[in-house]
């Protein structure tokens, strides 16, 4: 059993624990209270030796990045709101990172325990707040009922105008032919710029036409 200086129990190879990061980003010049709770520890750790952004300026809209797994869209997605805190462009503004398959799993997880006020408080949070990260679109299984409760969340955000941010490993033709339902795919392209995150090719742009 591997431990942290700290004696936090460290799992899958961590040299420090989560919290021992987020000191250490506070002491590289970054303050660690603002990394968003749900941002996994791998991308934290990343983030202490590089943080550069390679989608192009404005930050303050939406995109939707997409490619291959493993190529870096969670981790630029992570720079990007990153970039937006330490220049100021979100102060005051509250922002939120999600992972999809483990915010349904916690959704599930509720009805077992019977916490009826959870999926609404949690659905809630998502769609009000003013910038959200949802990291892997697709990698849901796909039932009616993820089919909604994304949909409430990616609709009262695309009616509301708020900044979200979409990392999936699928394009947006595959998402459609996925789910079965352009509803959702409709709305993510109505408020998100789409990018191609390829690390063998370089990022390229792809236009919202296609």
């Amino acid at each position: 059993m591997t431990t942290c200086s700290c004696g936090t129990i460290l799992r899958n190879g961590e040299k420090k624990c989560q919290q021992c990061r987020r000191i250490q980003m506070f002491v590289n010049g970054f303050p660690a209270h603002l990394i968003p709770a749900g941002l996994p520890g791998v991308i934290v750790r990343n983030l202490e030796k590089r943080r550069k952004v390679t989608l192009p300026e404005p930050f303050d809209r939406g995109f939707f990045l997409y490619g291959p797994a493993g190529h870096g869209k969670s981790h630029q997605a992570a720079a990007l709101l990153l970039n937006l805190l330490e220049n100021g462009t979100v102060r005051g503004m509250s922002y939120k990172w999600v992972n999809i398959p483990e915010m349904l799993f916690s959704l599930r997880s509720s009805y077992q325990s019977n916490q009826s006020s959870f999926e609404k408080d949690l659905i809630e949070s998502c769609a009000g707040v003013d910038w959200l990260c949802l990291d892997d679109l697709g990698a849901e299984k796909t039932t009616d009922w993820t089919m909604s409760t994304l949909y409430l969340i990616i609709n009262k955000r695309y009616e509301s105008g708020k900044i979200t941010v979409v990392t999936s490993n699928l394009s947006f033709e595959e998402l459609d032919e996925r789910f079965g339902d352009d509803r959702l795919v409709s709305r993510i392209q109505g408020m998100c710029e789409p990018y191609l995150i390829n690390s063998k090719v370089g990022d390229r742009r792809i236009p919202s036409n296609g």
